[in-house]
């Protein structure tokens, strides 16, 4: 399983957190209750700054590895939300739903895919609608487009290394003018970076991903303009699967961390 970067962050958060004991080590919380297939997450657990946070509880179509189903609990255990999956006859994500704990829908979410099955739209509604649009030509992803309601925020241009299907940059317009670009780079020994810098070619930040042989993500480091890390974010696998994410601030405190246990 490779990690790859997350364009909305909020999805990220809205669906992490909650269970059952404040500072028990996930080895002390309750297992996997029922049957799913093995290797397959069932619960995630948060912590913040070393105490128990929340949870998500996943459930999955019967003898698949499709969620279905991420129930969000509280500390205390109380439920928070649930997100909704739905899946299209290639098992492909068409629609994701956030519901409260009373199970009225607060966003939703649609994907449309190409005859080749690459991703062409995003689309967000619900309290901001949002819109992901992505253009393609010979299967390349050449731009990309955000926008909120009938504004746009943001055109990408995509370019890539010369004979290759490897990113080499992105360049951002807001209002028609060069905004940002983003620099990609892979190095040969499984690390790859990605550096922002503003329409002068200023640094403004910098990530850099290291990976195992089997191209599991195992350290994320984010550096900011003047060259100084940020933050670090460590990711530990057993036999091949994630077991728990750790991020550290600037300081070398850890912030957060992120449990799992598995069918």
């Amino acid at each position: 399983m490779r990690i790859e970067p997350y364009i909305y962050t909020m999805w990220k958060y809205l669906l992490i957190v909650t269970a059952l004991f404040a500072s028990c080590s996930v080895d002390e919380l309750p297992p996997c209750n029922g049957s799913g297939v093995s290797g397959e997450i069932c619960k995630e657990y948060q912590y913040v700054y070393g105490s128990f946070n929340g949870s998500n509880y996943y459930e999955y179509t019967l003898g698949s590895d499709l969620v279905t189903r991420k129930i969000t609990k509280g500390k205390n255990g109380s439920e928070e939300g649930t997100t909704v999956y739905e899946y299209d006859s290639l098992s492909r994500v068409t629609t994701i739903y956030l519901e409260d704990m009373n199970g009225r829908v607060l966003t939703e979410k649609t994907f449309e895919y190409n005859d080749a099955g690459l991703l062409l739209k995003e689309k967000v509604e619900g309290q901001t609608n949002t819109t992901f649009e992505v253009a393609i030509e010979n299967d390349f992803v050449i731009a990309e487009k955000f926008k909120e309601g009938s504004k746009t925020l943001w055109v990408d241009s995509l370019e890539y290394f010369s004979g290759t299907r490897n990113l080499y940059r992105k360049i951002r317009f807001v209002s028609g003018e060069i905004y940002q670009i983003t620099y990609f780079e892979d190095y040969s020994n499984n690390v790859k970076e990605e550096k922002i810098t503003n329409s002068n070619g200023v640094i403004q930040s910098k990530r850099v991903m290291n990976f195992d042989g089997s191209d599991n993500m195992v350290e994320e480091l984010f550096y900011s303009e003047t060259g100084s890390l940020i933050k670090r974010t460590v990711y530990t696998y057993v036999e091949g699967l994630l077991d728990r994410v750790e991020s550290y601030n600037e300081s070398g405190t850890e912030f957060e961390r992120l449990e799992y246990q598995r069918f």
